[in-house]
């Protein structure tokens, strides 16, 4: 694979331009031209979705499934190996990086840049971040609680360079539990024709031997709800 953000991989540009990451990791912004409050990837949600809500799963996909697991293998040896403990590392990963969302958005986006820039493997991806982010401190926005990873299918993995590699990870965030302040502690009001829940498609990438899975490209589709 080649580091162009052309190629099969990567599945669209990041969609990050006016989105609400509020939750787990999530933040958030004005809809565009119109000054709603608006629920995205750093999405937020107020209110909590009133159907049930299945237990969090990482759904594997065909290839995933038929692989071996990892799991008492420390140094795995072979390519299936390998490409396991990858795609779990590259899932915890992305885990983390809403638990840290969430953990800055409910401090009102305090040290946003050394909290949340390690999760972010590119110059493009963390600057179209960055506005956000640093927006939501200045006004005072707030959240209380965190989206949710509810499930992560792989559905593309190939080495981007000898020594690393990139998956897309198929993820289910649920933003039900999360509720959005203003400077003044008032609640935020979620735009009701955003779902609570819904699809995000994430391109990681490992940087290497000694570096961590960091997030390349993030792209939301609210059509595709879960």
């Amino acid at each position: 694979m080649s580091n162009s953000f052309s190629t099969p991989l990567r599945v669209g540009a990041v969609v990050l331009g006016v989105i609400a990451l509020v939750a787990v990791g999530l933040v958030v912004a004005y809809g565009p031209g119109e000054g709603r409050w608006v629920q995205g990837a750093l999405g937020a949600s107020p209110t909590k979705s009133a159907s049930p809500e299945p237990s969090p799963t990482d759904s594997p996909t065909m290839a995933e499934a038929s692989e071996p697991s990892p799991a008492g293998s420390p140094s795995p040896s072979t390519a299936a190996q390998i490409k396991a403990k990858n795609i779990a590392d590259a899932k915890a990963s992305l885990r983390e990086y809403y638990a840290a969302t969430a953990d800055v958005a409910n401090n009102a986006y305090r040290n946003w840049e050394d909290k949340l820039g390690p999760f972010w493997g590119t110059r493009s991806s963390w600057q179209a971040m960055t506005t956000v982010y640093e927006r939501n401190r200045q006004d005072g926005i707030h959240t209380e609680g965190a989206a949710r990873v509810v499930a992560m299918t792989a559905s593309q993995y190939e080495p981007y360079t000898p020594g690393s590699e990139e998956v897309i990870l198929e993820a289910c965030i649920d933003f039900g539990a999360v509720k959005t302040f203003d400077n003044e502690n008032r609640i935020v009001p979620r735009d009701a024709s955003v779902p609570t829940r819904y699809y995000f498609t994430y391109a990681l990438r490992h940087q290497g031997l000694g570096s961590k899975w960091t997030l390349i490209s993030e792209e939301r589709d609210q059509e595709r709800t879960c």
